[in-house]
Parts: C-alpha cells; structure tokens; sequence
C-alpha cells in the first residue's frame, strides 16, 4: 500500500500526538488523492549535552537515550500516523489565515505570514490518528529504489517488491513510501 513518511519537527509532532493539531500546514503536499495514509517521523529537534539532574527534571518533555548524558526534543523515529481526509488550499490572505489560526493549525497569524512566503498553502485533515507505543525505526519502512530503473549491473529485479529499499535517511520534506497493514 501507497503511504507517505513526513518529516515533523517534534513541536508539532507532540502537538498532533496530543490530538491538539487537527491540521497540518504545508508549502509542499504528496501528489496523491486522499484519503491517505501518512506516517509521522519525528525529528532529533535540538540536543542537548550533559545536562544537570535540575535541567533533566524542569524538562520532562525531553528523551533521554542510552548514554545518560544526551538528551533531545524528539524521537529521531516514526512515532505515528494518521489519514489526511481532506485537503483545502489557504489562499495568501490575511483573512484566511485568521480563519486556520483559530480552527486546528496551532499557528498564529505571524506564523502563517513567516511560512507562507508569499505563497498559497495546503491544509491536511488529520483523522484516525495511531500513536505508536514504540517508536519505529526508519529501516522498518521502504522506499522505491531508483537504482533498478538504471541499465547496468544493478537494473534489475527478481520481481517488483525487490525493487524498496529499507530507508536509511528521513526525508526533508516527504517522501513516498511501501507499507504492509500490520494487523
């Protein structure tokens, strides 16, 4: 099945995890009709080095990995994903932005001006939101691998599920990925 992986800054991934971003605000939107699947790969966001016991306490929402000095804002993993039901256009009017910054985004006015550039935006619907209870890691997914589409040595396949590739580096934006329903 046909899915999307998008990149997320762990703000606005905690905030869709929460349930308290209903709408996702994009430049830049997957060529596909939805409804569709994306899946939620959150970002390392700032890390942070070996840090007092204090600064570990006054900050729960940081992750701690196994070294026990480093600490980050977010995952570096695909921590969830939803169904993009429905996307709308945000025209590059003050008057529409007024309009999303009250119904879903978390985005203030400012917000939408800084990012927007003087450019239309797209708005995803997220429904059916799936939390993962643990994060998964980026080889769990796989990506088409252009390579097979070369002449050469490497341009062939036994089939086409030989043709994914398990992903080693997450996107910067999106990118279009295979998916097995895992029951």
């Amino acid at each position: 099945m046909k899915a999307v992986l998008m990149a997320f800054q762990p703000k606005w991934s905690r905030l869709i995890r929460q349930g308290k971003k209903k709408v996702e605000v994009r430049t830049k939107i997957p060529n596909l009709e939805p409804p569709y699947d994306i899946y939620m790969y959150e970002s390392l966001g700032r890390t942070y080095k070996n840090m007092s016991e204090d600064y570990w306490s006054n900050h729960p929402d940081l992750i701690s990995f196994d070294d026990g000095v480093t600490l980050h804002e977010g995952w570096g993993k695909v921590v969830g994903k939803f169904t993009v039901e429905k996307v709308d256009k945000i025209p590059v009017d003050s008057k529409e932005h007024e309009y999303w910054s009250k119904n879903g985004t978390c985005l203030t006015v400012d917000d939408f001006i800084n990012y927007c550039n003087g450019n239309d935006l797209k708005a995803l619907h997220i429904s059916d939101l799936v939390v993962f209870e643990q994060p998964r890691e980026l080889g769990e997914f796989k990506a088409y691998d252009k390579t097979y589409d070369k002449v050469g040595a490497f341009g062939w396949a036994f089939n086409e599920k030989e043709k994914y590739s398990p992903l080693k580096r997450a996107p910067q934006s999106f990118q279009y990925i295979e998916v097995e329903d895992r029951k």
